[in-house]
């Protein structure tokens, strides 16, 4: 546990620009008042207590992100030096992202011990064990974390395709395949739409297809955790998807996207059979999984046995 005047030393020596902490008034120790004086003393404003907290958040965020690569399984092949500084670097700016936009709820507990009389902090490096945070901290970060957005219950297969099945059709028409082709592809990329990638603010980015927003993407965009496989081995890695206001446009983009990418090209003109054409699409490299066509290909027939 650390300390309220040891979070500006903690901001300091990571590199992090906070004010520095006001000095005890003489005699405060000596007649025995608590150290929370001495830390609101340090604080200037309400505002410098709010962006303090944020700042410790975003560090133990990135604290995070490191552990969590740590623990990941490493390719020599594809590691290096420069690899490493863009990893932290992209670690940095997501730490930054989710403290400013309040997403992830620390920022608020650490506020409230900054301005409360309360003055213990979790260390970083043991957030991962909520035990690490005090009684008081814990009862505000579970209460503040029952308070965010929180997802649908879970749609089960059926459900899944009585809500896409419409578009889907729409789109099949457009690109010459089968509605249970689209429908199978969805269901595969999100679990029957149950792992889709979410927004800064928690809300769904309905994106069914697991389309990336690249250079040539100026919609809005989420940034998400995503298997890849690389040289056969699956990796955890943290990409930025395309984001919708509906799952209609999701399904919209999907069509146009094969359709406006010469890779797939191939894959359409083959686009009446199937199976042709979700193995073409693992061909042009629609997706790493070199067992992605035959998966498509098995929740499709669980898609044939749930049209009603």
């Amino acid at each position: 546990m650390i300390t309220t005047n040891s979070v500006y030393q903690l901001l300091s020596q990571s590199g992090v620009p906070v004010s520095s902490p006001g000095q005890p008034v003489a005699g405060e120790l000596a007649t025995g008042q608590k150290e929370t004086d001495n830390s609101k003393q340090a604080i200037a404003s309400d505002q410098e207590a709010r962006d303090t907290a944020k700042k410790f958040e975003s560090l133990l965020i990135h604290t995070m992100l490191k552990n969590m690569r740590a623990a990941s399984s490493e390719n020599p092949l594809i590691n290096s030096d420069q690899l490493e500084l863009y990893n932290d670097m992209f670690d940095q700016q997501i730490s930054k992202d989710m403290a400013s936009n309040g997403s992830f709820g620390v920022a608020d507990v650490i506020y409230r011990q900054l301005t409360a009389n309360t003055t213990d902090l979790p260390d970083p490096e043991n957030i991962r064990n909520l035990s690490a945070i005090d009684t008081n901290s814990r009862a505000h970060l579970i209460s503040h974390t029952q308070s965010l957005p929180t997802t649908q219950e879970k749609s089960t297969p059926q459900q899944f395709i009585d809500k896409i099945r419409s578009q889907a059709t729409t789109t099949a028409q457009q690109i010459g395949t089968s509605p249970e082709t689209i429908m199978a592809i969805a269901a595969l990329e999100t679990g029957w739409g149950n792992s889709v990638p979410l927004n800064p603010d928690g809300s769904s980015s309905n994106n069914l297809f697991g389309i990336k927003a690249d250079s040539s993407w100026t919609g809005p965009r989420s940034i998400s955790q995503t298997n890849e496989f690389r040289d056969g081995t699956r990796t955890l890695e943290y990409a930025a998807f395309r984001s919708y206001p509906d799952e209609r446009q999701s399904i919209e983009d999907f069509g146009n996207f094969l359709q406006e990418n010469p890779r797939y090209q191939q894959a359409l003109s083959t686009a009446g059979d199937a199976e042709n054409f979700v193995n073409e699409l693992q061909r042009a490299g629609y997706a790493t999984d070199p067992k992605y066509a035959n998966k498509v290909i098995s929740v499709m027939q669980q898609v044939n046995s749930n049209i009603q």
